[in-house]
């Protein structure tokens, strides 16, 4: 349902949980909310609580997504194998990495994520070979990014003396921006 409003334009509302309690979860989700972003980068939540949060969604329309500490399969396999309807990547900066992330989240071909008869084929209630169809469809993969100025800036700041970085760093920069 996430994906369809996104798709039409639509805005969406939900909240981000910080505290891992399928209590707050199970209140949250019967707020009329879109989705929940469940956050395993800033927050202290592993991934045993963020499968009993995905399961105390269950029951509501609420769109499950998880905010994982970094672009790595093997921090993306868990989140999606407990059922989460879309992974957010933190800081990916380059067309490689924004690749990985698809590649991460998709069944081939279309992608590399590896299959495990798990709980999100029951969460969605389909068989498994429905649910391997349905999810590189309807999984959402959300990436965040870190401006071309900044990542430049940080290149040029590594590579530059302590006497040039303080001077560079004391000059204001302009953002840039790029269409896609």
């Amino acid at each position: 349902m996430l994906r369809q409003s996104l798709a039409r334009g639509r805005a969406t509302l939900g909240y981000l949980v910080t505290t891992p309690s399928t209590q707050i979860v199970q209140a949250l989700a019967r707020t009329g909310v879109d989705w929940l972003m469940i956050d395993m980068e800033h927050a202290p939540i592993g991934i045993e609580s963020v499968a009993a949060m995905i399961a105390a969604t269950g029951g509501t329309p609420v769109t499950p997504i998880v905010r994982v500490p970094a672009a790595r399969a093997e921090l993306v396999k868990p989140v999606l194998d407990c059922g989460a309807l879309g992974v957010v990547f933190p800081q990916i900066a380059t067309r490689r990495e924004a690749e990985a992330t698809v590649q991460a989240v998709r069944y081939a071909p279309e992608g590399q994520r590896g299959y495990g008869p798990t709980y999100a084929a029951l969460r969605w209630g389909l068989p498994n070979l429905e649910y391997l169809k349905a999810a590189n469809e309807a999984v959402l993969n959300v990436s965040s990014n870190i401006p071309t100025s900044a990542r430049s800036s940080r290149r040029r700041r590594r590579r530059s003396s302590p006497t040039a970085r303080s001077r560079s760093a004391a000059s204001p920069s302009r953002p840039t921006t790029r269409a896609r």
